[in-house]
């Protein structure tokens, strides 16, 4: 079964074949086989995405959910890599807890 992702940050690729493309946040890639991405276009995408793309770039879209799921996780990861300390973290997170 066919996998859908949606692009959570834009990028560009340069192909030999197809030339420059650029996609942009909400764009969508259906995985085709185990690892080949291809536009909505049916443009090939990659072959071998990597778990950098995967963490960084793509998201699963099955429950098209995908655009709030990868905005919601990269604010996570920001206030948990830009934590300074413990007495920090408290007046950070009681704010943002209903959110969660």
């Amino acid at each position: 079964m066919d996998k859908e992702y949606i692009c959570g940050k834009a990028f560009g690729k340069h192909s030999a074949l197809v030339g420059d493309h650029f996609y942009m946040i909400g764009d969508k890639f259906t995985r085709i086989d185990e690892h080949a991405l291809v536009d909505a276009n049916g443009v090939f995408l990659c072959n071998a995405h990597s778990q950098f793309a995967r963490d960084t770039i793509l998201v699963g879209n099955d429950d098209r959910k995908g655009k709030e799921r990868y905005i919601l996780c990269k604010e996570i990861i920001d206030f948990l890599l830009n934590r300074e300390g413990p007495e920090d973290f408290e007046k950070r997170v009681e704010p943002g807890i209903d959110r969660l």
